[in-house]
């Protein structure tokens, strides 16, 4: 529960339900074959433990109706992500999610990191604006 007081006798009533996933060696197998500094840059940024999290929130919550909002939200996480956290196929499915972020990112970075050095390697001093200035 991270409900705060907004104003008067109005809240901001917020849950939060987060899930960790400890990341084995058969969520990397299942990620296959890759370049190793690759595959270093990505287990460094993935971790060893994935979290997930689900806010569910309502703005401007009479303090006398907060315990019902509150008791409606908590409904609703149990109803409908609880059921989603525990399928079987949810720690692998957030390892893949995760997993094609994190390449997708360091590839980003490569392409960025190579096209600085090819704009350095261009660049061969200041401008000659010399013909734009006649005597």
């Amino acid at each position: 529960d991270r409900s705060k007081k907004l104003a008067g006798d109005r809240w901001l009533v917020r849950l939060q339900c987060e899930v960790e996933v400890q990341v084995g060696d058969e969520f990397w197998l299942q990620a296959g074959p890759m370049e190793a500094g690759l595959g270093a840059r990505i287990r460094e940024k993935i971790g060893n433990i994935l979290r997930y999290h689900v806010d569910q929130q309502r703005t401007f919550v009479a303090e006398a109706d907060r315990p019902t909002v509150v008791a409606g939200l908590l409904h609703g996480i149990e109803a409908s992500t609880l059921p989603y956290f525990e399928a079987p196929r949810f720690p692998a499915g957030l390892f893949a999610r995760r997993f094609a972020e994190c390449k997708a990112q360091c590839l980003a970075e490569d392409r960025d990191r190579a096209a600085d050095l090819a704009a350095a390697a261009e660049d061969d001093g200041p401008a000659d604006f010399s013909h734009c200035f006649t005597d």
